[in-house]
C-alpha cells in the first residue's frame, strides 16, 4: 500500500503536467484564432445527438453577405437550436470555425492542471522528506524505548477505501519528567496481532534531542513488507 501511495502521487503529477501542457497548447491555438481570424455572431441552425457525450452543434453565419453553414467545435448543455454564439472564422477558409468560449475551457484545464500538480508534487516531495527525515534521525537522534498506548486507525487518511493504522506510544523524559506522545506513520496491516505474539510493550522512537516534535517512531521489528 505504500507503493501504491508513492505511485498516486506520482500519476497526479504526470496528469497534472499533461493537463498544463495540453491547456498551453491549447491556448497558443487560441490566441493564434484570435489575433488572425475574424470574429463574428452565428445562429445555432441544428444540435445533433449521437450518444450521451456526441453533440454536433451546427452553425450559421455570414461571411461578406454570403451565408455559411459549419460545425462548432464544441457543446455545451447551455445551447438551443436559435440560440446565437460567437465564433472566429479562418479568413482564407471560412468554413473552418471554433467558439470564442473554447478559452474557457482552456483555462478551466489550465486550473486542473494546476490543482494536480500540485498535489501530486505534494505527495511526492511528502515521502520524499519523510524518508529523508526517518533517516537522519535514526542516524544522529537519541534512540529511546517508548511505551505503547494504543493502535488505532487514521480515519482521516483513506486509500481505495481503507484507512491505516498508527501506533501511539508514550515516553517519559527522564530529567524534566514530562510525557509525551509519539505517533508511528501509517501501517496498511493491524500490527496488534504481531506485537501480541512478541510481547511488545515498547518500541524504539528516535528523537532530535534539541526538538522531539521531531521524531521517528521505529516499527522495522513488526513490519510486514509484503502487506505494505
Amino acid at each position: 500500500m505504500k507503493k501504491v501511495e508513492a505511485l498516486i502521487g506520482v500519476i497526479f503529477f504526470i496528469v497534472g503536467i499533461g493537463m498544463l501542457i495540453g491547456g498551453i497548447v491549447l491556448g497558443n491555438a487560441f490566441n493564434e484564432k484570435k489575433n488572425n481570424w475574424v470574429e463574428t455572431t452565428a445562429i445555432i441552425e441544428d444540435i445533433q445527438y449521437y450518444g450521451r457525450d456526441d453533440h454536433r452543434v451546427i452553425v450559421q453565419y455570414e461571411v461578406n453577405g454570403r451565408t455559411m453553414e459549419a460545425r462548432l467545435d464544441s457543446y455545451d448543455s447551455s445551447m438551443y437550436e436559435g440560440d446565437e454564439v460567437a465564433i472566429f472564422y479562418d479568413p482564407q477558409n471560412p468554413s473552418n470555425i471554433s467558439a470564442t468560449s473554447q478559452q474557457i475551457a482552456n483555462w478551466i484545464l489550465l486550473g486542473m492542471g494546476v490543482i494536480f500538480t500540485l498535489i501530486g508534487g505534494g505527495l511526492t516531495i511528502t515521502k520524499l522528506k519523510g524518508k529523508s527525515k526517518k533517516e537522519s534521525l535514526m542516524q544522529n537522534g537519541e534512540c529511546v524505548g517508548a511505551e505503547i498506548n494504543e493502535v488505532q486507525l487514521n480515519r482521516g487518511y483513506r486509500v481505495n477505501g481503507r484507512s491505516p493504522f498508527v501506533i501511539i506510544c508514550r515516553w517519559r523524559d527522564p530529567q524534566s519528567g514530562e510525557y509525551y506522545l509519539f505517533r508511528s506513520e501509517n501501517l496498511w496491516y493491524d500490527p496488534r496481532p504481531i506485537l501480541a505474539e512478541k510481547q511488545l510493550t515498547t518500541l524504539p522512537v528516535y528523537l532530535d534531542p534539541q526538538n522531539y516534535k521531531r521524531y521517528y517512531v521505529s516499527t522495522e521489528e513488526i513490519d510486514v513488507k509484503d502487506l505494505t
